[in-house]
């Protein structure tokens, strides 16, 4: 079928090309990794609902947010899926993580006092993974007062830590791999500390796009799919260094934009 365009001009998206970058980034991979498909931001401007049907078709079950309202957006179309909201999540809207079993990321012990209050009102249990402040110097709790922290997650009867991590300041600078390095380094260690404090801990993370192409020391137990899962690299470095290692390497981009032709004429010069 040949397609006619309604419109003057229109985006499409690629399944294909979604489906060759799932495959791309897996295959960086060791195979017992966890894939987290990151969607926030409207699957970065892609549209939410239609990239998270084409991932589940991918086989891949978790999924990563920004805000409460994307989680929920996710919720509604994949009732199973594994979702992780990254941002900060309000006090008010606890209830809300509880009620469609999303994972939110911990970093203070202020949250982790109301969310088991909520989820022991819904009489319900809430999988929660911590963030680690290892430089990035945003959200994220100090490595030294990690250990008090993880403590009054075990005290909760109503949470349940599953997954740790992290984020790097500029995995996607090779000029500054000794940065993200330092950072690794720094996380596994601090993991290492608490690891056994946590029975169900399943999920490590840290890497990004630009960390699973080019630091696979950071890989852990999980990764976040972020830019480069829409066929984007996330620096030119990041691009010719993952190449020179893997010649047949490339992503394919998922979106286009397509506008037809008004006028086509020779005009005079001068």
């Amino acid at each position: 079928m040949i397609f006619v365009p309604v419109y003057r001009t229109w985006l499409e998206i690629s399944s294909e090309a979604l489906s060759h970058n799932v495959r791309v980034l897996r295959s960086c991979l060791a195979k017992d990794v966890a894939f987290i498909g990151v969607v926030k931001a409207n699957a970065y401007g892609h549209g939410l609902p239609e990239i998270v049907q084409m991932l589940d078709r991918e086989d891949v079950k978790h999924f990563a947010v920004d805000s409460i309202e994307e989680a929920i957006r996710v919720r509604i179309i994949l009732p199973r899926a594994e979702i992780l909201t990254l941002g900060f999540v309000p006090d008010e809207r606890l209830d809300d993580v509880v009620l469609h079993n999303l994972q939110p990321v911990l970093y203070d012990l202020d949250q982790i006092r109301l969310l088991n209050e909520a989820a022991g009102k819904q009489g319900k249990h809430v999988s929660v993974h911590v963030k680690i402040e290892t430089g990035l110097a945003r959200q994220g709790v100090f490595p030294d007062d990690l250990p008090r922290l993880v403590k009054e997650i075990q005290k909760a009867p109503h949470l349940d830590g599953i997954g740790l991590c992290t984020h790097f300041s500029c995995a996607e600078d090779l000029s500054r791999r000794e940065d993200t390095q330092k950072q690794t380094r720094l996380f596994y260690e601090t993991v290492g500390s608490v690891a056994s404090m946590l029975p169900n801990l399943r999920y490590v993370h840290a890497a990004c796009s630009a960390a699973i192409l080019c630091h696979p020391e950071s890989h852990g137990t999980a990764v976040r799919a972020g830019i480069a899962l829409y066929g984007l690299w996330p620096s030119e470095n990041v691009e010719s260094d993952a190449r020179s290692h893997h010649l047949s390497l490339n992503l394919h981009p998922v979106l286009s934009w397509h506008s037809r032709v008004a006028q086509v004429k020779d005009y005079p010069a001068g």
